[in-house]
């Protein structure tokens, strides 16, 4: 990843809410396997992010809430589409 390509996606990582950060990472960041850039361990993304995420207070009982409620919603889809 060239350094342009890597500040583009922390800029995108920093545009994310806590929610979106939650929604991403329980689509793609439970995948041991996962192949998304955010979630390969020991990148620098994937430390950014996990920084991020943390600093923002991670999961809570409500965003889990939230996440189950919309898991079987058809926008829900469409937001993880726009988060990759």
């Amino acid at each position: 990843m060239t350094p342009d390509q890597l500040a583009r996606h922390k800029a995108r990582i920093d545009g994310m809410s806590r929610l979106d950060m939650a929604r991403l990472y329980n689509y793609y960041g439970r995948d041991a396997l996962s192949e998304h850039p955010y979630f390969q361990d020991g990148t620098p993304l994937s430390i950014y992010f996990a920084d991020r995420f943390e600093r923002l207070g991670r999961f809570n009982p409500d965003i889990s809430k939230d996440i189950d409620r919309q898991h079987h919603d058809p926008d829900t889809k469409r937001i993880n589409a726009r988060l990759v």
